[in-house]
């Protein structure tokens, strides 16, 4: 009588598991096709910033990386490579932030995406991004990125006071 609790526990304990460690994910075909998964399967990376703490002057250090490959944005919109623009996993959609890389270069670009999907890492800068950075041999480089306006904010922190 005991066999089929213990059989279900056993059954349930593997599928939890195999939900845990991600095992369900998509072919990468699929999931280059269905952007919004790779979302979902990697939404257990943690934020730098909580939303709550998230406003104008705000900043973040860690490693940024770029990336290159035509494909939909978190918007639908095709992304464009050569545009500056940069992929943030936790601030605001049309957000402007300051990007400031170890080598002293900044430029002040527009979240149009979600990402990266690498543990460690804070941000995903368009080619265009990196090439302004010069951090394009890089391909992983340290910076300061420092939020400059968020979309419902009167405020813009343009770093003069």
């Amino acid at each position: 009588m005991n066999v089929p609790k213990t059989f279900a526990a056993v059954v349930l304990a593997a599928i939890t598991m195999m939900i845990v460690t991600s095992t369900f994910a998509p072919s990468p075909a699929f999931a280059r096709s269905r952007r919004h998964h790779i979302v979902r399967i990697h939404h257990h990376l943690p934020c730098a910033v909580s939303a709550a703490h998230m406003h104008p002057g705000t900043v973040i250090h860690g490693k940024v990386s770029y990336y290159d490959t035509p494909q939909l944005d978190a918007r639908g919109k095709q992304f464009r490579p050569k545009k500056k623009t940069v992929a943030m996993r936790c601030v605001p959609l049309g957000s402007w932030v300051r990007i400031k890389a170890d080598n002293g270069r900044s430029v002040i670009v527009k979240v149009t995406d979600r990402g990266p999907y690498v543990r460690g890492r804070i941000a995903d800068a368009s080619l265009g991004t990196a090439k302004a950075l010069h951090k394009v041999p890089e391909g992983v480089f340290p910076a300061r990125i420092e939020i400059v306006w968020i979309p419902g904010d009167t405020h813009i922190d343009d770093g003069r006071g």
